[in-house]
């Protein structure tokens, strides 16, 4: 989010959709780095409830929606958009939700990476909204995990440009 949006998470309003690994794991992360508010909303109510109950703890910074009908009328006016969700994975996949819908003033990550632009982000960018998509998490989760199995400092900048030139 700093690399490609300049946006930080504390002190930030986040949305996020999904309910999964990749979402659980965003939450708790933006939990406990002092967001103000995390709206996380799901296709499938029931997931969505398993996972607010995994996190545990006090959730009075955790609102969760059907992302049929997010609450735009509570929802924060600038937000930091998290899709955590897999549509997207496959170049006819529809948004999660239409953009145009939810409040001005977003910045739109997508943590999917392959196809490099998904359907939210080509409403996003129409909108003029910030976006980008995981392929910074991929590359900064590889050195990440590359530091853990060596011990050895790994350069990002290296890896971006391994990645780039795989996808000229």
């Amino acid at each position: 989010l700093k690399q490609d949006l300049q946006a930080t998470i504390a002190g930030s309003d986040i949305i996020i959709f999904g309910a999964g690994g990749a979402s659980r794991a965003t939450v708790v992360q933006c939990l406990e780095s002092g967001c103000r508010k995390v709206w996380l909303g799901n296709r499938s109510l029931e997931r969505l409830e398993q996972l607010v109950a995994s996190i545990g703890g006090p959730q009075e910074r955790l609102e969760t929606f059907a992302l049929a009908s997010p609450p735009v009328d509570r929802m924060p006016d600038e937000a930091i958009l998290i899709n955590a969700t897999s549509l997207g994975l496959k170049l006819d996949d529809p948004s999660p939700v239409d953009l145009s819908t939810l409040p001005e003033g977003i910045c739109v990550y997508d943590m999917i990476y392959n196809p490099p632009e998904t359907a939210l982000i080509q409403q996003a960018k129409k909108l003029g909204y910030p976006t980008a998509n995981g392929l910074s998490m991929l590359v900064h989760q590889a050195a990440k995990s590359l530091h853990y199995w060596t011990g050895a400092e790994v350069p990002v900048s290296a890896m971006f440009e391994a990645v780039s030139s795989q996808s000229s």
